[in-house]
């Protein structure tokens, strides 16, 4: 009934009419949590109709929750960078606080993320806290991890730490596959990034069903080792990463070919694996290697991300965490490695 009373002076002011302020104290009370939840996508809806800003207080999970949903789906399509009075939705939690003497302080709290709501929820709930509120990510080995990292760091400029964790496990992409089949839990709802040869692979075509069934796996657009090795062989490719990537001039051609003088079809994973562990001890950081190739295949790495972005907000969605934010710009401008990480 309070909402519906800004009903008729927005039809009667019309364009005159400002909107107002609307206070509810307890808003959960007597109310069952199907209930909450509706009255909150009721409130959303009637603030956007009837221009009001309303402020309640509450101390249950099941609205703070769904206030957070908005909070979340609100960053996902206007980004994470605004000032926190530039959106729709907040929550602002009165946070006790103790001194050296025992002197008990409340303080406001502006809380944002998923992350930080379920530190509330264990705050009101007197319990420790746990690691979830993540994104798992988990690939075949250790080099994926970290041109993953690579790439999505650049792409979307914030802490990955903050959204996923990257888990290294080490298992075939066929291990994986069959906990996917088993529907284990773990493996359903979290990410799992395979090498980029594994479509074609034999035993690929038993699998593929499983594969697009599970929904949750991704292939990156390269297998690292032999993909950088196949494009440094070219002259012309090199001499692109001499001159504007590789801080080595002694690392020529002929020293990052030295023991594989032969096309790439002539070597098996186990001879790219070894190359790639000696051009990158030559060159004191793989993330030139990554560097270089990506500059060379930048269409293939803006849908790769934008596919990641894709499957991680939806994994997000059905776990109620935190959704990756739009990437703002193309991935910055790698050539020259002026900004490689750390």
């Amino acid at each position: 009934m309070a909402v519906l009373s800004f009903k008729r002076p927005k039809e009667q002011y019309g364009q005159d009419y400002k909107g107002g302020i609307l206070l509810i104290d307890e808003l959960d009370a007597t109310l069952y949590g199907f209930s909450q939840t509706k009255l909150v996508d009721y409130l959303w809806n009637a603030a956007g109709e009837y221009k009001i800003q309303i402020v309640f207080t509450t101390h249950s999970p099941i609205i703070l929750k769904c206030v957070n949903k908005y909070q979340r789906r609100e960053r996902q399509d206007r980004g994470i960078n605004l000032p926190l009075f530039a959106y729709d939705s907040s929550i602002v939690y009165l946070e006790p606080r103790y001194d050296q003497e025992g002197k008990r302080t409340i303080m406001p709290k502006n809380i944002s993320t998923s992350s930080e709501l379920s530190g509330v929820l264990n705050d009101i709930n007197l319990s420790i806290p746990t690691s979830g509120n993540k994104v798992n990510i988990y690939c075949e080995d250790v080099r994926i991890i970290s041109f993953l990292q690579y790439i999505l760091s650049n792409a979307l400029g914030i802490n990955l730490d903050l959204y996923m964790s990257f888990v290294d496990i080490n298992l075939g992409w066929t291990n994986y596959v069959q906990l996917a089949e088993k529907s284990v839990p773990e493996f359903r709802n979290n990410i799992i990034v395979l090498d980029g040869d594994v479509p074609a692979k034999p035993e690929y075509r038993l699998k593929a069903r499983a594969i697009n069934e599970a929904g949750n796996f991704l292939f990156l657009p390269l297998v690292i080792e032999k993909s950088i090795f196949e494009l440094l062989k070219n002259h012309a490719a090199f001499s692109r990463f001499q001159t504007s990537f590789s801080r080595v001039p002694a690392f020529t051609y002929d020293v990052c070919f030295n023991n594989w003088p032969l096309a790439s079809s002539n070597y098996n994973t186990d001879d790219f694996k070894h190359w790639y562990a000696q051009a990158e001890t030559a060159l004191g950081d793989q993330n030139v290697l990554f560097a270089f190739w990506c500059s060379e295949h930048r269409n293939d790495i803006d849908a790769f991300v934008e596919q990641f972005i894709s499957l991680f907000n939806l994994l997000a969605e059905r776990n109620d965490i935190d959704a990756l934010p739009p990437v703002n710009s193309t991935p910055e401008d790698q050539e020259g490695g002026n900004n490689p990480e750390e």
